[in-house]
């Protein structure tokens, strides 16, 4: 069984939808709806239910709530959530790339030349 996902969304300076926030649970949904239309009572807010807009979960656990990471030379390595990036999961941390200062070869440390 799919679990449903209710996401909060508003619009951009284009008219656009651009996804907030997900929820597992309708109530915690429209808590955070009044919230932010308390907030900025300008835009408009709505809650849609369903997974149309995730287009990317994490590659570690799967979650919806990733991000776009990038490794220690601005390189995108894929979606991550925040808890998998902090981890072991992600394996493209700065410390394991091989350098000239630990390993005898690659990329310096620092960025003086």
């Amino acid at each position: 069984m799919k679990t449903k996902y209710y996401q909060l969304l508003t619009e951009d300076i284009c008219g656009y939808p651009v996804l907030q926030q997900f929820f597992t649970n309708e109530a915690e949904a429209e808590k955070e709806k009044k919230r932010c239309e308390s907030f900025w009572p300008n835009s408009e807010w709505w809650i849609e239910e369903g997974t149309e807009y995730i287009a990317h979960k994490c590659r570690g656990c799967g979650t919806p709530e990733a991000n776009e990471q990038c490794d220690a030379h601005g390189i995108p390595t894929g979606y991550w959530c925040e808890p998998c990036y902090e981890s072991d999961k992600y394996p493209y941390r700065r410390d394991r790339y091989p350098t000239i200062e630990t390993h005898g070869y690659g990329e310096r440390l620092d960025d003086d030349y």
